[in-house]
């Protein structure tokens, strides 16, 4: 339901509870919990890097963040992130592990059913 829908059921059912032998509920519903997540990913940078990359990403709503690292072939490097992070932008610093190889990698973003992925590359 959108909120122009409830807030048009909320006002309708308001003004028929002042109508006399009429009789009406209603519920309040948290209304940013069944908001769709928005999830927008930037891109890092410096790309390509050497020793540290900034993640960008943006959230519409509170919500838990995973970001997944993984090579070429889609094997899994590691978990750079995996925590609760509220509404709004947010940057995530990663510094590059001393036994990481240059090379193009892929990192993934994840909010609830919504995920993102990018390319980082990482040189000397």
């Amino acid at each position: 339901m959108t909120m122009k829908r409830l807030l048009l059921l909320l006002t309708t059912l308001t003004s028929l509870a002042f109508i006399p032998g009429v009789s009406t509920q209603a519920q309040v519903l948290n209304v940013s919990s069944t908001r769709e997540i928005v999830l927008t990913v930037k891109a890092n940078y410096p790309n390509p890097y050497n020793e540290q990359t900034t993640i960008l990403f943006s959230l519409n709503r509170p919500e838990t963040i995973k970001i997944t690292l993984y090579n070429i072939l889609g094997g899994k490097i590691s978990t750079i992130l995996h925590e609760h992070m509220e509404a709004g932008e947010h940057q995530v610093l990663f510094k590059r592990p001393e036994n990481l190889p240059d090379g193009i990698y892929l990192y993934t973003v994840e909010a609830g059913n919504k995920s993102r992925s990018m390319r980082m590359i990482i040189r000397k």
